[in-house]
């Protein structure tokens, strides 16, 4: 008969178990624990400090642009121009820039009604996260904003939406927006603006059944009277779109069941 196996008593006299992991395996163990907390706790604060929208100061393109996701277009009224360029109307006047070489340019098109093209990107997010955004708008000369026949004029401004599954920004869960310019605003100059829930608050909280948080500009032209458009256009830069919630985990996508073995990821 094959003998039992047989582990001798140590220097105190107790023989070691087996079946036990020993203090540096556990050691170990809460170790890499700690530093995939660690890993996990510093990526999310990563992200809740990073500009979510992709080319934000619109350096990739130039007039005429490609789109660049995932920016995405209401209306045919946008360019990317960069400081080579001319002013529309002007000879000699140059387009002015907040930063880099390149500004986003939008304007209102010639339509019998009121228009509002813009531009927008789409992002997961979940109820209860709160999010800021913020950029740059000028109106330059001799294309800067102006008035329809009646004196009505155009506005231009940053609108942030909070969106459920359906993505239905006809009727978002909420929708917050930047004070704009106009044409009494400063022309030739860069105007700071931030989103706000119209009494100082820029921490805008999705509220419940939000799936996603949406950043547009838009140009709000007012419909043509006497057969006078009321035309201009308006730049933006180095815009943003940050997430400042606390950085704990959310859950944007829900799971799905997976079967593994032990020790599979």
């Amino acid at each position: 008969m094959k003998p039992s196996q047989f582990f001798p008593p140590n220097k105190s006299g107790f023989c070691p178990d087996t079946t036990r992991p020993s203090g540096l395996t556990s050691l170990s163990n809460l170790l890499l624990a700690l530093v995939a907390m660690l890993i996990l706790s510093a990526a999310s604060a990563r992200a809740a400090n990073t500009n979510f929208l992709t080319n934000p100061g619109f350096e990739q393109g130039t007039n005429g642009w490609t789109i660049v996701a995932p920016w995405t277009w209401s209306g045919p009224s946008y360019a990317v121009q960069n400081t080579n360029m001319l002013i529309n109307g002007s000879a000699t006047a140059h387009v002015g820039v907040h930063g880099g070489t390149n500004a986003f340019k939008i304007w209102g098109y010639f339509q019998t009604y009121a228009t509002t093209p813009g531009a927008m990107q789409t992002f997961h997010a979940a109820a209860g996260s709160a999010w800021s955004s913020d950029g740059w708008v000028s109106t330059q000369v001799p294309d800067n904003m102006k008035t329809n026949g009646a004196g009505v004029g155009s506005r231009c401004y940053l609108r942030m939406l909070f969106l459920d599954a359906t993505t239905n920004y006809g009727a978002p869960l909420a929708a917050y927006t930047s004070a704009g310019i106009d044409l009494t605003s400063p022309t030739n100059t860069w105007i700071y603006q931030q989103v706000d829930d119209g009494a100082g608050g820029t921490n805008l909280l999705a509220p419940g059944g939000t799936a996603f948080v949406r950043l547009q500009i838009i140009y709000a032209q007012p419909g043509p009277s006497g057969g006078i458009y009321a035309g201009g256009s308006a730049y933006w830069d180095d815009v943003t779109l940050f997430k400042t919630s606390k950085p704990d985990p959310e859950i944007t996508v829900q799971p799905l069941p997976l079967t593994v073995n032990y020790g599979q990821t």
